[in-house]
C-alpha cells in the first residue's frame, strides 16, 4: 500500500481539509479545490518554515 502524503500525483485533498506543520505548528485550511484536470501533480504542502505539512485526521 503506498502512502498518499509520498507519492506524487496521488495525494487526495478535500475541501475544508487542514494540513498541519510538525515542525512549528503552523496550518492552513483548503478552502476551494481547483479543477483536477489542471492539477494533475498533486504534492503536499510546504510550510514557511521548510517543513512539509501533514493532512490533520480528524477523530470522530
Amino acid at each position: 500500500m503506498t502512502d498518499p502524503m509520498t507519492t506524487p500525483g496521488t495525494m487526495d485533498m478535500q475541501e475544508g481539509d487542514d494540513f498541519v506543520c510538525p515542525n512549528c505548528g503552523c496550518e492552513i485550511r483548503l478552502r476551494h479545490h481547483g479543477d483536477p484536470q489542471k492539477m494533475q501533480h498533486t504534492q503536499a504542502f510546504v510550510c514557511c518554515c521548510g517543513t512539509r505539512m501533514e493532512k490533520e485526521q480528524h477523530t470522530s
